[in-house]
């Protein structure tokens, strides 16, 4: 008969008890539990609008129902945007004419 030595024999005992444990229960490696790790949010800058200025064409989508949200109507070729919690009354071709809750 073959004789173990105790440092065999506990590490067949290490290795077989790992096994019967499941994944979540399995301690990390000690290399892995000091990994840390730092994620950034980003958050887009807040920008200043102002009257005068051509707003990018990404933030002229869409048209805000000037009644249900009781702004003024728009003189002819303007219309009311939403711009963050505001609104802006912007032309045809984006110049800022008017701002509102901005």
């Amino acid at each position: 008969m073959k004789t173990f030595s105790f440092t065999t024999f506990a590490a067949i005992a290490a290795f077989s008890a790992s096994l019967a444990l499941p994944a979540a229960a399995r301690q990390p490696a000690p290399q892995q539990a000091l990994q840390v790790h730092h994620y950034a949010t980003v958050q887009q800058a807040h920008h200043r609008w102002r009257v005068g200025q051509r707003l990018p064409a990404s933030y002229r989508k869409g048209t805000v129902n000037w009644r249900a949200h009781r702004l003024s109507r728009p003189p002819r070729g303007q219309r009311w945007v939403r711009l963050g919690r505001g609104y802006a009354r912007i032309t045809t071709n984006g110049i800022i004419r008017q701002l509102v809750g901005v």
